[in-house]
């Protein structure tokens, strides 16, 4: 299911590919080996540092996000790091639901983002 929803990995890049698949096998941690940077302000790099420690499995509301990265007002503003995340899943947006405990949106589809949290264990309704 994940690894046929998954975009080629370059040649040049084995870290890359080996992380992934190591993650596709269960090895969730693999991902956040790998170094990541993305273009964005402070508070988006500060959300992403953040989405980067929500262990798989777990999910935190907006709101808990935006209290993490230093800024607990900042709900919209989290809520925006997340879709315009570039680098997903090693940034991993979809760990992030709405306080209600409904699932959210995702950047990549709602069917994508129930996928990805059954993968890494999380409970989906």
């Amino acid at each position: 299911m994940l690894a046929s929803a998954s975009r080629p990995v370059k040649k040049s890049s084995p870290k890359i590919r080996s992380a992934i698949d190591q993650w596709v096998k269960g090895k969730y941690q693999a991902l956040r080996a790998i170094k990541v940077k993305q273009p964005g302000p402070e508070f988006r790099q500060e959300v992403w540092t953040t989405l980067r420690k929500i262990k798989p499995g777990d999910s935190h509301s907006y709101q808990e996000v935006a209290r993490l990265a230093g800024r607990p007002k900042a709900v919209r503003a989290a809520a925006s790091a997340c879709s315009n995340n570039l680098v997903a899943p090693f940034v991993p947006c979809h760990r992030v639901t709405r306080s209600g405990g409904d699932i959210g949106k995702y950047a990549y589809g709602l069917k994508m983002k129930k996928e990805l949290l059954a993968h890494e264990g999380a409970p989906v309704a």
